[in-house]
C-alpha cells in the first residue's frame, strides 16, 4: 500500500493559515517552494507546438514535453468556463447503452469524441505536483512528477437539507513524450454523510456497492469491462518516470490511499 496526503500535492495554497507544528511548518515551505517552481513554469520560454487537435492522445500531441502538454490543458481548461449541469433519471440512460471498453481503453488527455460526461459533471480542476519519500522503494511516477493535473468533483447534485456527498477525483501526471500516468478514486461507492470533501481517506480500490440498486445497475454496467468493478491498477505508474525513462525493473504499490491533511480545519457543516 502506497499513502500520501493530499495536501502535498497541492500546488497553490490560497488561505493563510497559523502554522504550529514542525510538520506543518515544512508542508508549508513545500506548497510555497511549489507555487514558485509552477509560477516559473506558467513563465516558461520552452517553445510549444501546441498541435491543433481535438483530441489529447495524438503522436504529435504525446511527443511534447510534460510541461508543454500541462499547458496545453491548462489552456483548455481556464477557456471554457461553462458550467456544466447535473444528470438524473431519462438523462443517465447514456451511461447504460454506451461500451465502457472505451473508457477503460481511451489512452489520452481528452475523453474521447461525442462522449458525454453524465456523471461527475461538475468539478474544480488544479495543478499538482507529487512529492516522494527519499526512502521510496518505487519506480517510475513514485519517483516524483512536477506536471500533474487533479480534477476533484462530485456524483450527485448536493444540498443545504442533506449531508450526503460522493466525492471522487481523477489524477494525471504528465510525461515527456509518452502517454500520462493517471488514476481515479473514491471513498465509497455509497457517499458519506458530510459535506466535508475531506473527512475520508480516499482509495484507489474500493467496496462493493451497499446499495442494492447501485449494484445492480452501475455495478452491473462496469462489470461488463472489469471483475473487479472499485479497483484501479498503478502498474502503469510505476513502468515510467516523468522524464519518460522506461523502467527496467519496475515496482509499484498493490494500492494508493489519498489521506487528507487537515492543516484548514474542515467541517461537516454545509
Amino acid at each position: 500500500m502506497f499513502k500520501y496526503s493530499l495536501a502535498s500535492l497541492a500546488a497553490y495554497s490560497a488561505t493563510s493559515i497559523e502554522l504550529q507544528s514542525t510538520a506543518q511548518v515544512q508542508l508549508s515551505s513545500e506548497i510555497e517552494a511549489l507555487v514558485e517552481q509552477e509560477t516559473y513554469s506558467d513563465m516558461s520560454t520552452e517553445p510549444c507546438a501546441f498541435p491543433n487537435v481535438s483530441q489529447f492522445n495524438t503522436p504529435e500531441y504525446q511527443a511534447q514535453s510534460a510541461s508543454c502538454k500541462k499547458r496545453q490543458i491548462w489552456q483548455n481548461v481556464m477557456k471554457d468556463t461553462r458550467i456544466n449541469r447535473w444528470f438524473s433519471g431519462i438523462d443517465l440512460l447514456s451511461l447504460f447503452t454506451q461500451d465502457m471498453n472505451l473508457s477503460f481503453d481511451h489512452e489520452g488527455d481528452t475523453m474521447p469524441d461525442d462522449r458525454l460526461k453524465v456523471t461527475h459533471p461538475r468539478g474544480v480542476t488544479l495543478k499538482v505536483s507529487f512529492l516522494p519519500t527519499a526512502d521510496t522503494p518505487y519506480t517510475g511516477i513514485f519517483k516524483g512528477a512536477k506536471h500533474g493535473i487533479m480534477r476533484i468533483s462530485e456524483t450527485v447534485p448536493t444540498t443545504p437539507e442533506k449531508p450526503q456527498t460522493s466525492p471522487g477525483f481523477g489524477i494525471k501526471f504528465l510525461r515527456d513524450g509518452t502517454h500520462a500516468a493517471d488514476t481515479v478514486t473514491m471513498f465509497s461507492f455509497d457517499g458519506q454523510p458530510s459535506f466535508n470533501y475531506f473527512k475520508n481517506r480516499w482509495s484507489t480500490h474500493l467496496n462493493e456497492p451497499l446499495n442494492v440498486c447501485a449494484r445492480e445497475t452501475i455495478g452491473k454496467k462496469l462489470a461488463e469491462t472489469t471483475d473487479h468493478i472499485g479497483a484501479m491498477s498503478v502498474k502503469d505508474w510505476g513502468e515510467i518516470t516523468a522524464e519518460g525513462y522506461v523502467e527496467p525493473y519496475p515496482k509499484w504499490p498493490f494500492i494508493l490511499e489519498f489521506e487528507p491533511f487537515d492543516i484548514y480545519g474542515w467541517t461537516d457543516a454545509w
